[in-house]
């Protein structure tokens, strides 16, 4: 898990830099236009600020599409990587029990308490992303 956030801990930091980018550039089109609205209706240029708006949504759907996408890919990968853990220790383990090297209850107990460890493991990773995207 710590390989896969060290690998796309980059791509989803700058996401959401984008994202947060994008969101403040929507924040400042609409203050601009609700402090301006006297000005904006006397010039008669509502088509354009609709333009520049119709801009920064495009903008903030493009980033936030991106975000969503990533973090899709990074649950499917969270979700099964501790299947595909469990199953290798269940290969692995079972292999060394048939061949007297271990026994079937240290066999068991290995599995159990990876059992217990796993999903605090995954966590991890979570906490440095949610922790990144607050800032």
């Amino acid at each position: 898990m710590m390989v896969v956030f060290y690998f796309t801990s980059e791509k989803l930091y700058t996401n959401f830099e984008k994202n947060q980018r994008a969101i403040s550039a929507i924040n400042t089109q609409l203050e601009m236009s609700f402090s301006g609205i006297r000005i904006v209706k006397s010039f008669v240029s509502e088509d354009k600020y609709n333009r520049f708006f119709d801009i920064a949504l495009a903008n903030r759907f493009k980033t936030e599409m991106s975000v969503v996408k990533l973090n899709a890919v990074l649950s499917l990968i969270y979700q099964y990587i501790d299947y595909f853990a469990q199953i290798g220790v269940i290969m692995f383990g079972g292999f060394m029990a048939v061949k007297g090297e271990i026994t079937v209850g240290t066999f068991f107990l290995f599995y159990t308490y990876l059992s217990m460890m796993i999903y605090p493991l995954l966590d991890l990773p979570q906490l440095f992303v949610s922790g990144k995207q607050l800032l």
